[in-house]
């Protein structure tokens, strides 16, 4: 099982933004559900991507990001992601995986800074859900069809990645 080991300076990142959490280890999830809720985020937990858009559904404020497994049964991360991309365009996404094989990652797009590999450690991951949320997500209504499909597929010039950046090609 992945685990989550709490140092002190990770107290320092307190915030307050709601993120979704789908995570199909339930020992695992409910220690991401308490590190996030003691550090002042709004955390909501589900156990597979059917759990987590019924949740996303259902809740009415925002959902600033997706903190998922890439591998779950039914569908995985990133095609929970696309998902919840029709409803909440602003969402953020990052990604854990206790696998060392890309396969997913790369089939999705998926760049290396919406990435976290298991085991995590509390600081750890607070700075890099940090990084994420304060990572500026195109709203521009030119860049629709690219956030429309997920943020995967390249246009002329550049690709958008499941993680909410625009990465330029040559």
């Amino acid at each position: 099982m992945p685990r989550l080991k709490t140092k002190s300076r990770a107290s320092k990142l307190k915030s307050t933004e709601t993120i979704l959490i789908a995570e199909d280890d339930d020992a695992f999830r409910r220690v991401l559900l308490r590190v996030l809720k003691e550090q002042g985020y709004n955390a909501l937990a589900a156990a597979n991507a059917g759990e987590a858009l019924s949740l996303a559904k259902e809740y009415v404020g925002e959902i600033h990001l997706l903190l998922t497994d890439i591998r779950m049964p039914g569908k995985n991360g990133a095609e929970l992601a696309k998902e919840l991309l029709k409803s909440r365009p602003g969402i953020g996404f990052l990604y854990m995986t206790g696998y060392t094989d890309t396969d997913i990652l790369d089939q999705h797009h998926i760049n290396e800074a919406a990435q976290l590999y298991k085991p995590i450690e509390s600081p750890q991951l607070l700075a890099k859900i940090r990084e994420r949320l304060d990572k500026e997500v195109p709203h521009d209504a030119s860049l629709g069809k690219y956030l429309a499909d997920s943020r995967g597929i390249g246009g002329e010039r550049g690709n958008f990645d499941m993680g909410g950046s625009k990465t330029w090609n040559s």
